[in-house]
């Protein structure tokens, strides 16, 4: 039941990506549901059918979270907490 309830809220995250100087995006946002303090966060690229690792970063006590800015290549992505419970993103650096 857990499980249930916690990927309806993931795919609610607000996920911002901002491009700034030198294509540098800025990719945040929170994690709505209860248990959602101090939850590992892992971004993964998709390259082909396999998705690999790329980064990962922790939510603060109120289930933010931020990744380093950097310019993440044009493409697909997933955001997952444990593993399990993923949403999928595409990230542009021109955006």
């Amino acid at each position: 039941m857990r499980a249930a309830f916690r990927a309806p809220l993931l795919l609610a995250l607000a996920v911002l990506g901002h491009a700034h100087a030198l294509n540098a995006q800025e990719l945040h946002g929170a994690l709505t549901f209860p248990a959602g303090a101090r939850q590992r966060i892992v971004l993964w690229a998709t390259l082909g059918s396999e998705h690999v690792r790329f980064d990962s970063t922790t939510t603060d006590a109120n289930g933010r979270f931020s990744f380093a800015a950097k310019s993440f290549p044009l493409g697909f992505y997933q955001l997952s907490v444990n593993d399990s419970d993923r949403v999928d993103l595409i990230l542009n650096p021109g955006e």
